[in-house]
């Protein structure tokens, strides 16, 4: 039987389901299989698996302008030196940081061989593993508009979750037929599928196909055929790099200390302080985690996003010093 859920019902149902995985502290991570496409091309789901994006038969990658001199990733690592997988936490608009830290690890050659996204951090790490070229990731994710992002009432300031289809025309744009498999870097987000309870690894398919079951969360977005962002289950992400070759896991925290989130819900407020709570007794296995300070912005802060990666830049430039020293590089 499908299930479909009111406005306020999949809120109180995705707020009882993170109690659940707060209180249980654990989940099962599965691997999807290649679903049978319907016939009108879009992902379908079967009991008991998360479906990949349907594989698209188009291959030319999408131009984007960027510097010929912009640095690159180098994945020439030699088997006995470190391979970093870095982690781009969750934060909603507060993930304009993360760019400034990507910037800032790739000017300093460390030696990243994975990255994951968690909600909308997953957006940038696409971006970004997708060609491997930092400052493209800063070119795409400042076309983004604030309505693409944040939708607000007619009569009121209020903002209201909105579909995720709503960035379909950005990912179009910034990451054209790209597919995570074809990837620079090698590339993963976790959805969380609300009915099973459980945390699914997206690391194979179309992003543009893909990238919506791991960035639709509240306030800014509503669930992705019954899945969202598996915020609270940075564990999931962790073990699943750690299973790719990582020896090295950096997690880059956009949510410690307080975290405002004004103009939503008492449910989306409940939320975010349950998702801070809960990744911040997660770092066990973490070998360096990040923490952006990032106090002074509210979650849906657009207005100083620029403001946001330049915090990331300063705090990934200090963070990078340190950990080259870590690994003797």
């Amino acid at each position: 039987m499908k299930l479909i859920l009111g406005s306020a019902q999949w809120k109180k149902t995705l707020l009882a389901a993170s109690l659940f995985f707060v209180l249980t502290g654990c989940q099962t991570i599965r691997r999807s299989s290649a679903p049978k496409p319907r016939s009108n091309g879009a992902p379908s789901m079967s009991q008991g698996s998360l479906p990949e994006a349907i594989p698209s038969e188009m291959t030319t990658e999408n131009e984007t302008e960027t510097s010929e001199t912009e640095p690159t990733v180098d994945l020439a690592t030699p088997e006995n030196e470190s391979r970093i997988g870095l982690i781009l936490g969750p934060g909603a608009l507060r993930a304009y940081a993360h760019i400034g830290v990507v910037q800032e690890f790739v000017k300093m050659k460390l030696p990243i061989q994975s990255v994951a996204g968690i909600e909308t951090g997953a957006l940038v790490a696409a971006i970004f593993a997708n060609k491997g070229l930092p400052y493209d990731v800063e070119w795409q994710m400042m076309k983004l508009k604030e309505s693409d992002l944040v939708q607000k009432g007619l009569l009121s300031s209020r903002v209201s979750a909105g579909e995720v289809q709503s960035l379909n025309e950005f990912l179009n744009m910034s990451l054209g037929t790209g597919r995570a498999e074809n990837s620079k870097i090698y590339f993963a987000c976790p959805a969380f599928q609300i009915r099973q309870r459980q945390t699914y690894m997206m690391n194979r398919g179309a992003f543009t196909q893909m990238l919506p079951f791991c960035l639709a969360f509240p306030p800014l977005f509503r669930p992705y055929q019954q899945n969202v962002a598996a915020v609270m289950d940075l564990r999931a992400t962790v073990d699943h790099l750690r299973a790719k070759g990582a020896t090295y896991i950096i997690y880059v925290d956009l949510l410690s200390g307080a975290n405002r989130v004004e103009k939503v819900g008492i449910e989306d407020q409940i939320l975010w302080s349950m998702a801070a709570n809960s990744l911040s007794k997660q770092e066990k296995g973490i070998n360096y985690v990040l923490h952006v300070p990032l106090q002074d912005y509210d979650l849906l802060d657009f207005s100083h996003r620029r403001q946001m990666m330049q915090q990331g830049q300063k705090s990934g430039a200090d963070a990078a010093k340190q950990i080259m020293k870590k690994l003797g590089l």
